[in-house]
């Protein structure tokens, strides 16, 4: 009788633990949209209920036309963020290795220490739009090019340092590994985490409309 008391016991102590494995398990498992990478490449409010996150990088060409579209809308993405009560994230990455890619992210990684990221998101968009989407490729894209534009808009001197000394290069090296558990299963990038709505690529014949409609599919 002892002996099978004492088997019940240790049954019972191995699945407590096996319980407590289960537990941490799932407790790792939390999506990384759940937690805020920085708070300073988000718009919308920092407690809004829904977090929505927009992993992008500034060299793909779906990933400008999705951007260019935020862009164009500004006013209309802020207001529907505030009246859903979200708040929408950008991690920019450098997904396809390219060195603008990199160039891009750093000084992006940049301008939110400066607080002023959607302000030279807004700026970088249309211009790269310009001088390097829809250009014959003569214009010469480098760090110094998107430190310019940062000095431009009257960023910091501390800015222009930033960017054209790579001061990001660690922390964009670190974002991208992180990215890159999320979106490893996706159709690349942009790639969207909209709360219940998760989509990788952005056809290039979709507009503002189709956007809107992401936006409400995560709710």
């Amino acid at each position: 009788m002892k002996k099978v008391v004492k088997i019940i016991a240790l049954v019972a102590v191995a699945a407590a633990v096996v319980c407590l494995v289960v537990i941490n398990i799932v407790g790792s498992s939390t999506p990384e949209t759940d937690e805020v990478w920085d708070e300073h490449t988000m718009i919308g409010k920092t407690d809004a209920a829904h977090h929505y996150v927009l992993y992008t990088d500034l060299s793909c060409g779906y990933c400008y036309r999705l951007s260019n579209i935020l862009v164009e809308n500004s006013n209309e993405l802020e207001k529907i963020l505030s009246e859903k009560d979200i708040k929408l994230e950008f991690r920019i990455i450098p997904y396809l290795s390219s060195d603008i890619s990199l160039w891009g992210a750093e000084a992006m990684a940049c301008a939110a220490d400066e607080e002023r990221f959607f302000e030279y998101f807004s700026l970088v968009i249309p211009t790269l739009g310009v001088d390097y989407f829809e250009s014959d490729g003569s214009a010469k894209i480098d760090a110094d090019y998107f430190a310019d534009l940062g000095a431009r808009m009257g960023m910091s001197d501390k800015f222009v340092s930033c960017v054209k000394n790579h001061e990001k290069s660690s922390a964009v090296a670190e974002m991208e590994k992180k990215a890159g558990r999320r979106i490893a299963s996706s159709s690349g990038v942009p790639y969207l985490k909209f709360g219940k709505y998760t989509s990788g690529g952005f056809d290039s014949s979709w507009g503002w409309a189709k956007v809107q409609q992401m936006l409400e599919a995560g709710l």
